[in-house]
């Protein structure tokens, strides 16, 4: 069961790699720091990531059909870094910034 709208927080469906995760949270940027944190903890090394994270407002699909303003986009060293670890978002960013040129 997936409950809505508690304390202020809404439901959102977090992507992470090949992994995904409800959560509830007050916004899609602590939504997937919460998910990546638990991700981690589950897979650990094992976690696929990709640069981003894609965070579905559920809350917000509740009025109509999926649209791209429910898709958010948080850029995984973000919320690796939001969830405490520092080590590995640096050594992420690092490996996406060698990617780029």
């Amino acid at each position: 069961m997936c409950t809505m709208n508690l304390q202020n927080k809404a439901s959102f469906l977090v992507k992470c790699g090949d992994a995904h995760t409800l959560i509830e949270a007050p916004d899609p940027i602590e939504a997937a720091t919460l998910a990546f944190a638990s991700l981690y903890l589950r897979y650990g090394a094992d976690i696929e990531v990709g640069p981003s994270i894609e965070v579905v407002d559920l809350e917000e699909l509740k009025t109509g059909e999926p649209k791209d303003e429910n898709t958010h986009l948080v850029y995984t060293p973000l919320a690796m870094a939001n969830a405490g670890y520092h080590g590995l978002a640096s050594n992420f960013y690092r490996l996406l910034e060698g990617l780029e040129r």
